[in-house]
């Protein structure tokens, strides 16, 4: 089973300096924001093996979602392959 996790720029930046003033704590959002872009950027143009989303992987909008929401989500989608391939 493949997922596809996506975020709005804006939040991944946000999530992204939190994380980052802790031990940066002169960094900029903005930044941070475009650091964000050219690596997303980067990744889904390069030449080998870019990233893109499958076309059976299951897309995950994780803008809104905290940890255990994520993982919540991805659980019920692996079980419902589960019941759909073994049944009870």
């Amino acid at each position: 089973m493949k997922f596809y996790f996506k975020c709005n720029l804006a939040v991944a930046a946000k999530r992204r300096f939190k994380e980052l003033k802790k031990f940066e704590p002169n960094i900029k959002l903005k930044d941070v924001k475009k650091a964000l872009k050219t690596r997303n950027n980067l990744d889904t143009n390069r030449k080998h093996s870019p990233l893109l989303k499958h076309r059976n992987s299951v897309e995950i909008d994780t803008g809104k979602l905290n940890k255990q929401a994520m993982l919540k989500k991805m659980s019920i989608n692996v079980e419902k392959v589960l019941l759909k391939k073994y049944g009870n």
